[in-house]
């Protein structure tokens, strides 16, 4: 049944487009509500939607605001997308969502989660903020359920000690903006990354100032060696020692990282690396090649290196089917292996 560019599907999921919604809509039924297109203004308060389970508002750029107690009769909500919206801040009902387990604010101008944030004990997915990392209250170390958080915003050796209360964290990404780490604040970092370093698989590490970070990622006691994922955006100049151990390590991506030619064959050795992404910076230029050959890299499918201005693809292919011979670009060898080149 159509209504004023509404979509009701069994009387329980409504999908918005074109105009959106009459004023005078009845969606007291829904179970689930879903927005396509940018221009499509939906609600800004839900308290009348009680049965609603899921929400959907990933692109939606007129979601810029809600009512402060939108949310605060949605217990039965689970999950709830506000992706890629115009949103700045939370209403502090969104922490009556007792029963949500997936909440996702990437793409937002969210700087700062509300306190009521800690009253999500069910919660399991947290996904959200920009390079910079969301602020986080104090108490965030109750969502014990938590296995994906970040990108969050760290200033304090509390700050690190509570997400390192998150045992069960699988995937986590965290941001340090303070231009200076204190020597506290590097023990920590050392120390939470032991911590769950049994549950960790995806691990995300921003930092935009000095190297001092590559003192906390040298003496973790205990590192994440099940890392499947990595992403180190932040000066170091060498990699960490237990860099040689991930040997479930898929996914590597580096950014500013400014390593040396030794570190290139820490990772031709990675059993598993099956994409290497190489950002700005990722190498220093000291007129030596960086090269890549059938020795190493016995998983590699996919390589990416991005320079100012220019982004090149490589697709690696089936080194027993073709051979390749002499691809050259810059500062970068190929030898003897296979590659389809998209630039």
């Amino acid at each position: 049944m159509e209504i004023a560019g509404a979509i009701v599907r069994s009387e329980r999921r409504s999908q918005v487009g074109g105009s959106g919604l009459a004023s005078n809509t009845d969606l007291s039924h829904l179970r689930s509500f879903t927005v396509f297109g940018e221009d499509v203004p939906p609600p800004k308060d839900y308290r009348k939607q009680r049965l609603l389970r899921a929400i959907d508002l990933e692109g939606c750029r007129e979601t810029d605001h809600f009512h402060r107690k939108s949310f605060s009769k949605l217990f039965l909500l689970m999950y709830l997308s506000l992706r890629n919206t115009e949103l700045f801040e939370l209403p502090d009902s969104i922490g009556d969502l007792q029963n949500l387990e997936f909440f996702d604010i990437r793409e937002t101008n969210i700087r700062k989660l509300p306190n009521s944030i800690v009253k999500l004990r069910k919660l399991v997915y947290l996904l959200g903020g920009s390079l910079t990392g969301f602020k986080f209250p104090k108490g965030i170390r109750k969502l014990k359920r938590l296995a994906t958080f970040g990108t969050a915003r760290t200033r304090n050796v509390h700050s690190l000690q509570e997400i390192g209360e998150l045992v069960h964290v699988q995937k986590l990404a965290i941001s340090f903006c303070c231009s200076d780490l204190s020597l506290r604040m590097l023990e920590e970092i050392s120390a939470l990354l032991s911590k769950v370093n049994d549950s960790l698989r995806s691990l995300k590490i921003l930092h935009w100032a000095d190297r001092s970070l590559k003192k906390a990622l040298d003496e973790v006691a205990s590192p994440p060696l099940l890392l499947c994922k990595l992403m180190i955006r932040c000066r170091l100049y060498e990699l960490p020692p237990w860099f040689a151990s991930l040997k479930h390590g898929i996914k590597i991506s580096l950014f500013f990282t400014r390593l040396q030619l030794e570190d290139l064959q820490v990772m031709r050795n990675l059993p598993a690396l099956v994409y290497l992404k190489l950002g700005y910076e990722s190498f220093v230029n000291n007129d030596e090649d960086l090269v890549f050959d059938r020795g190493g890299f016995a998983q590699l499918k996919f390589l990416e290196i991005i320079e100012r201005n220019v982004m090149l693809v490589f697709y690696l292919v089936h080194r027993q089917k073709y051979n390749f011979d002499g691809l050259k670009y810059r500062d970068y060898t190929f030898v003897d292996l296979d590659v389809h080149k998209q630039n």
